[in-house]
């Protein structure tokens, strides 16, 4: 199984169809910058940064989000950002440090 490459734009990740496999849909990214950036977005505590790292339909499930923001499952970046928002007042010194990247399959 080839590895998973992941390609960045401004506007988020985009596929990047392989001509010899036209079903494959591969990324190019290099996963420290990612890692980086992820980790910078997060301690700058900047939701535009943060929710840079989120596809615009996003599904993301998480038993706190249901405490903070009355639903389990928040579909797309604005229902994410207002999760992040508030989770963020709540922990103002919430800091990241990436201790390890994996890549692979």
């Amino acid at each position: 199984m080839p590895q998973s490459v992941l390609k960045c734009s401004p506007t988020g990740l985009r596929p990047v169809h392989h001509e010899k496999r036209p079903m494959m849909t591969t990324y190019t990214i290099d996963p420290w910058k990612f890692a980086q950036d992820w980790q910078d977005g997060w301690n700058s505590h900047d939701l535009d940064r943060i929710m840079a790292h989120y596809h615009k339909d996003v599904v993301f499930r998480s038993v706190k989000a249901q405490a903070l923001v009355g639903r389990g499952e928040l579909i797309g970046r604005h229902e994410l950002r207002r999760y992040w928002a508030e989770a963020l007042e709540r922990q103002p010194d919430l800091k990241f440090q990436v201790q390890e990247v994996f890549q692979g399959y």
